[in-house]
């Protein structure tokens, strides 16, 4: 579950670049939250690490970067660097890699939204993006057998004009 680093650019008119409505320390206490209210029915010894396992892999991109081109899409969160995919691949399972983490990627996109989900050894990671009249909205879901529901929240990004 540590592929939020990643999302997606094109049909859905999500080109550019998008900064995070919320503060840093809001969007990160509200993500707390809805992650307390997901391990609440855990044993009460197992919350603590679960919470900071889920926080870990659950960062909030307080920058994304978009490109839509003919080719490919690729698109970036804060200050990593483009990741690219082929068209070709669009709607096709294929395997990611990052620091030595494997997971299989599954991206779909049409005019309303993008759909990027990773699906690892430890759980299963979604996010969707939708243009709101002028703000990105960003949905992410964490799955684990672990939990009894998926942890669920939303993001939204206004458009950051970059020279």
């Amino acid at each position: 579950m540590w592929f939020i680093w990643m999302t997606v650019a094109a049909a859905a008119n999500l080109e550019g670049h998008w900064v995070l409505e919320a503060t840093p320390d809001e969007a990160r206490r509200a993500l707390a939250e809805v992650v307390d209210a997901s391990i609440s029915n855990l044993p009460g010894w197992v919350q603590g690490r679960a919470k900071t396992s889920i926080m870990g892999n659950a960062p909030i991109c307080q920058r994304y970067r978009f490109k839509n081109g003919t080719q490919d899409i690729a698109w970036a969160c804060d200050g990593d660097d483009l990741f690219v995919v082929p068209r070709d691949r669009l709607a096709s399972p294929f395997q990611v890699e990052r620091d030595g983490k494997r997971a299989v990627a599954l991206i779909t996109l049409d005019n309303e939204k993008l759909k990027a989900t990773f699906t690892a050894k430890n759980g299963r990671q979604t996010i969707i993006f939708r243009r709101a009249e002028d703000v990105l909205v960003a949905e992410y879901s964490l799955h684990s057998e672990r939990l009894a529901s998926p942890v669920q929240w939303t993001a939204r990004y206004r458009r950051e004009e970059v020279d």
